[in-house]
């Protein structure tokens, strides 16, 4: 009991910020102690009425009954969270609306109203031997078959993660806003350009990237790139200070892991900006499921988007 909490705060909570890949372990571990719960409890709370005896039935009224206040409990420790997590640093990219949610919350609610319940069984469970004494058929609260079907589905869902990460598609998000609020330039027009590419809807891991483009009609730049070249006179208004191209803070990373992350930026003959932002997506599971994500941005002299994914 104390485990799953400790566990599920560590995934409710909005610090830290991003979980680097650690979420899937997490998950998992819920459900194994969910498994543990659930076979020590008989399975009693998914058990129906005409095979339980007279005390398993008032127990699993009762586990109920205390579930749902751990679960209003947890409601109302979540939804701060989420909210600090949202609005203080949490799934957010540049330009964007924040997530409330995001993968992390719904996966928190999921494991809220699924390992409670069994939780609570456990917990107002007697001991073994005062259980036993003069209670007819309570054998019953051991059955193998529920606890093999509960593991086999633990199981399960490690390899639907890593199937989904190799097979699903990959979800793009994208944001352009033009004039860009946070450039000043009196030489021309700059736009924001900010895309999220994500495995598993939000559940796998997600790269994200957040450009500030100039043009002139004779060619483009990259404002937030310190290596390229920068034309005489830009500035950023809002706060000074030139935000990353590619950075972990951009990434959506709780449920996975991403590594070798490159970006490359180059100025064709035309005078077109391109931007490519790449990088190896794995489930956080050590050696199984790994694939490459990128994005790509390509913005003409006079500001025209040809690609954005």
């Amino acid at each position: 009991m104390v485990a799953a909490c400790i566990l599920w705060l560590l995934l409710a909570s909005p610090v830290p910020t991003s979980l680097d890949g650690w979420g899937t372990g997490l998950l998992l571990g819920l459900l194994a102690i969910w498994v543990v719960l659930g076979a020590g409890s008989g399975w009693v709370v998914f058990r129906r009425n005409q095979r339980l005896d007279e005390f398993a039935s008032e127990l699993r009224d009762r586990s109920y009954r205390v579930g749902f206040r751990l679960v209003v409990l947890g409601f109302l420790l979540l939804v701060p969270a989420l909210v600090v997590g949202a609005y203080g640093g949490g799934t957010t990219v540049s330009w964007g609306v924040p997530d409330p949610v995001g993968a992390r919350g719904v996966a928190a609610v999921v494991v809220l109203l699924v390992l409670l319940p069994t939780a609570a069984a456990a917990w107002l469970m007697p001991p073994q031997a005062s259980r036993n004494e003069g209670r007819p058929g309570s054998k019953r609260f051991y059955p193998a078959l529920p606890t093999a079907l509960a593991a086999l589905l633990v199981v399960g869902v490690s390899c639907a993660w890593v199937i989904g990460v190799q097979v699903a598609s990959v979800g793009t998000a994208t944001l352009v806003t033009v004039p860009d609020p946070q450039l000043e330039w009196s030489g021309g027009q700059c736009g924001g350009y900010a895309a999220v590419a994500e495995l598993d809807r939000g559940f796998g891991p997600g790269l994200g990237m957040a450009a500030h483009v100039c043009w002139n009609g004779r060619r483009a730049y990259l404002a937030n790139y310190p290596q390229g070249p920068s034309p005489a006179g830009l500035f950023f208004a809002t706060s000074g200070v030139v935000p990353p191209l590619c950075s972990p803070a951009t990434d959506a990373t709780d449920f996975g892991t991403l590594t070798r992350r490159r970006c490359s930026v180059w100025v064709d003959g035309q005078g077109s900006v391109h931007i490519l932002v790449r990088a190896l997506a794995s489930t956080g599971l050590p050696f199984l499921g790994n694939r490459h994500l990128l994005i790509y941005l390509e913005v003409t002299r006079d500001g025209r988007v040809v690609h954005l994914t």
